[in-house]
């Protein structure tokens, strides 16, 4: 069973920035090349016992009793942020993380062995074995890295010291915060990537409308998809998907075997019109994110005011898909 401190090195080691850790589910996690998913799943049993490894008995009862719970641990690279709360499917974890300007000056812990007696005719000097360091959080776990010796006057660092939410004031309030799912307004953050609607039955996600509508696009398609939000909600029932938030990020991305879909969510989606017709040549899925109301709308906002009739041609050539909620129901339909 993976530890929390192995999938954290995980992701660091892909260069994450951002996680969300549920049970059941692959971690999710924001990378220089956008959102992407991890093999590693934790179920709901096993993620308990990997925070009941790093939090203590008063974090534990307050995360049972549905409060949020911060803390904060180092994975060998990095310092990550945490914070854990109840979900409908079992325990949630978000995190954020915090580079360190020294990186680690030692791997692992000393052993504390007795020292070695001479052998006969040798006079050999053994020293005696290092003090223990500190490690990474109050609770004696493995841990990847050691943390700083203690201050002085004996008092635990201040990062090492978790804030129940009742004690935190706004002035140390973490700089990231739990979110919802999409409400039609653009996400801000890989938190925004848990948007399925959930009943709060354990069949919930078993009926999740965009898996009916993930089966019907085709690889090689373009889809157009109405709300900010959606468009990654549906890639999450494709499997892996690549986020682009912004033009810069598609230089240099190709179509990847590994990837489902490309999900777009730009302001002039225009910008990445040749880029997304060339995925969709080359078999990928990309998923437009819009606000329009129809698709022919959808259509003009993505040739935009400089393409000419040679792009139009081109769009028009390509499988496309405008998905939509119509009532209470989402439909995908062909165009």
């Amino acid at each position: 069973m993976a530890s929390l401190l192995q999938v954290l090195h995980d992701a660091t080691g892909q260069g994450a920035t951002e996680i969300v850790i549920e049970p059941g589910r692959s971690p999710t996690m924001r990378t220089a090349l956008g959102v992407e998913t991890m093999p590693t799943v934790l179920s709901e049993s096993a993620l308990f016992d990997a925070l009941g490894g790093v939090l203590g008995p008063d974090q534990q009862g307050e995360l049972a009793v549905g409060n949020v719970v911060e803390f904060q641990l180092h994975d060998g690279l990095v310092r990550w942020h945490l914070a854990a709360h109840a979900g409908n499917d079992g325990v949630v974890v978000r995190g954020r993380t915090t580079p360190t300007a020294d990186g680690v000056a030692e791997l692992g812990t000393p052993l504390d062995l007795p020292p070695l007696a001479p052998s006969e005719g040798d006079a050999v000097s053994i020293p005696s074995p290092p003090p223990r360091r500190h490690r990474d959080t109050a609770w004696d776990l493995p841990s990847v890295a050691l943390t700083p010796p203690p201050s002085a006057g004996g008092a635990m660092p201040e990062w090492l010291v978790s804030t129940a939410p009742a004690a935190r004031t706004t002035a140390d309030a973490p700089d990231f915060e739990l979110r919802r799912p999409p409400t039609g307004e653009p996400p801000a953050t890989l938190g925004d990537a848990f948007d399925l609607h959930r009943s709060g039955s354990p069949g919930a996600r078993a009926i999740d409308p965009f898996l009916a509508l993930a089966a019907g696009l085709p690889e090689g398609s373009l889809c157009l998809v109405r709300g900010h939000g959606h468009g990654e909600r549906l890639a999450r029932c494709l499997g892996a998907y690549a986020l682009i938030l912004d033009p810069a990020e598609a230089i240099g991305r190709r179509f990847e075997g590994h990837l489902a879909a490309f999900v777009l969510r730009v302001d002039d989606p225009s910008e990445l019109l040749g880029w997304s017709l060339t995925r969709v040549e080359e078999g990928g899925r990309v998923l437009v994110e819009l606000g329009v109301r129809t698709a022919d709308a959808g259509r003009r906002v993505l040739l935009g005011v400089r393409h000419g009739a040679t792009a139009v041609e081109w769009l028009h050539a390509v499988p496309t898909f405008w998905v939509e909620e119509q009532g209470d129901q989402w439909a995908l339909t062909r165009v």
